[in-house]
C-alpha cells in the first residue's frame, strides 16, 4: 500500500508507539486481511501446508528489528 495507506502518524516512521516503542495503532500493511496476514502484528507470513516457508517483519510499522526476530515471535505466538 505504501505511503497512501498510512493511518498512523506520530512516531519516527509514522508510527505511534507506547512507552516501550511498540506500535499501538493498527498497521494497514500487516494487519489487514490478505495472503500474508500472519495473525501477529508486525509479521508478514503465509502458512503453506502447515508450514511457514517465509516470514518477514513488516517494514512499514517496524515492530521487529529483523526478519529473524519476527520469525521467532511468530513461532512463539503459534506455540512451535
Amino acid at each position: 500500500m505504501g505511503q497512501a495507506g498510512r493511518t498512523i502518524s506520530d512516531g519516527p516512521n509514522g508510527n505511534q508507539g507506547d512507552m516501550k516503542g511498540r506500535v499501538t495503532m493498527k498497521c494497514e500493511e500487516c494487519e489487514n486481511a490478505g495472503y500474508f496476514t500472519s495473525g501477529l502484528p508486525g509479521v508478514l507470513a503465509h502458512v503453506e501446508d502447515g508450514r511457514l516457508p517465509g516470514v518477514q517483519r513488516c517494514d512499514f510499522c517496524e515492530q521487529y528489528a529483523s526478519d529473524e526476530e519476527a520469525r521467532i515471535a511468530l513461532e512463539n505466538h503459534l506455540g512451535e
